[in-house]
């Protein structure tokens, strides 16, 4: 799931659990929202509809999968199935990170996991267990508290596991940038604008004939007379990048252009230059 996906405040009223705002899961929803070594892993059946969900978090070289939650009252829901796609992202995840310049050595689940591997082989107790983040003082979470083991370095050395490290943080892929000429009142990009600026603004901000360009963190218009509006919130460089580059072929573009860009098949040349 992306990180910042509204989704997450629905998972679980849809699982029937705790991980909601102001129950005692609120801990890792806001962790799993604002963390950059954290995520959540959404869960289909066969028909595309979201059955189950896990919440991922990364301490130096553990992964930290807290539990696997879905409706235990949904007859329709087949827990052999949900531990064969754990088991099947466990591998995958562990095997995609090592083959990078990353590192891990250690995934864990939270032993009161309503799904769980076959062999239920726990986190030596004389060892710590690992904490979800440097800020985890919700030990008294029933899935931090014992952990069992999902997938292991072979022959690990349980002294020699490295926490509280910094790690490459993993970002999401970057949206499609968007680009359209606006030909009818949308409340979508006033809306998106209103975000972007943190404030209210008047929907005459936007009028038949400009172009909108925009990503989730920034907004380029350009008016039919020329007039370029922007912004951006974010520190993301990905984002800075996008902005920049389009920015400045709107000014390269405008700097060569004999007339103002006032007509629509002005925009249209415009649009195919960006």
């Amino acid at each position: 799931m992306r990180l910042n996906s509204p989704i997450v405040y629905n998972l679980g009223y849809l699982a029937n659990c705790c991980f909601r705002i102001t129950d005692i899961g609120e801990f890792d929803l806001k962790h799993a929202t604002l963390d950059k070594n954290s995520r959540i892993l959404l869960i289909y059946n066969e028909l595309k509809e979201l059955i189950a969900f896990s919440v991922l978090n990364r301490n130096g070289e553990v992964i930290i999968i807290t539990s696997v939650e879905f409706d235990s009252l949904n007859n329709n829901i087949n827990r052999d199935k949900l531990r064969d796609v754990l088991m099947k992202f466990s591998d995958e995840l562990y095997q995609t990170i090592n083959s990078s310049n990353d590192r891990i050595k250690l995934i864990t689940i939270g032993a009161n996991s309503k799904v769980k591997p076959k062999e239920n082989i726990p986190f030596p107790s004389k060892y710590e267990t690992p904490k979800c983040s440097k800020e985890d003082l919700y030990q008294a979470n029933q899935y931090h508290q014992r952990q069992h083991i999902l997938l292991s370095d072979v022959n690990l050395n349980y002294d020699n596991l490295l926490y509280d490290i910094e790690v490459p943080t993993y970002k999401d892929p970057r949206l499609k940038i968007e680009k359209v000429i606006i030909d009818e009142f949308d409340l979508k990009y006033i809306r998106l604008i209103e975000r972007i600026d943190n404030k209210q603004i008047n929907a005459s901000i936007i009028s038949n004939g400009d172009i909108f360009i925009f990503n989730e963190d920034f907004y380029i218009i350009i008016k039919t007379n020329g007039e370029v509006i922007s912004n951006i919130i974010t520190r993301d460089e990905r984002a800075l990048l996008e902005y920049n580059s389009i920015k400045n072929s709107i000014e390269e573009y405008l700097k060569v252009e004999s007339k103002p860009v006032n007509i629509l098949e002005d925009n249209i040349k415009t649009l195919k230059k960006i």
